[in-house]
């Protein structure tokens, strides 16, 4: 696993809102990277008009996450599950062996190289830039966000 950024978790780049039911799937509540529990929402249109939904009766709710915690917390059990976290890395290009993918280019501290790997997860946002490497069309016109 690698991060850009020397800290896990900051800075937060998020809204930071995500359902229960998701994180229950894989993690204990803690209360910790818990700032507050949501049992509804209000989304507002750019026209101003306005959809509030409630949890009641619809699965467990949700939280708005301390980010820095709640990531750290995740790369701690990625680690002890036994991933290799690399901070101040960018993935720089993915590579390819006859047309088949097999790695990613990096960079830490000016050091290029390349790692192997059978599985590579993208999860640099809604445009990813690894995704497009991988010829997925990610570029979202601002009317459909």
């Amino acid at each position: 696993m690698i991060e850009k950024d020397r800290e896990i978790g900051l800075p937060v780049r998020c809204a930071e809102a995500i359902g229960a039911d998701v994180v229950h799937r894989y993690l204990e509540k803690d209360p910790r990277w818990i700032a507050h529990e949501l049992r509804g929402a209000r989304l507002f249109a750019p026209s101003g008009d306005c959809v509030e939904f409630s949890f009641d009766g619809f699965g467990k709710g949700g939280y708005i996450l301390e980010r820095n915690v709640f990531d750290r917390e995740l790369a701690n059990q990625a680690a002890g599950a036994g991933a290799d976290i690399r901070v101040s890395t960018c993935a720089t290009g993915l590579a390819y062996d006859q047309g088949r993918l097999v790695g990613v280019k990096m960079n830490t501290r000016g050091e290029e190289y390349t790692v192997s790997c059978k599985l590579v997860i993208a999860a640099d946002g809604v445009e990813s830039r690894v995704a497009r490497w991988a010829g997925l069309k990610t570029m979202i016109a601002l009317r459909d966000l």
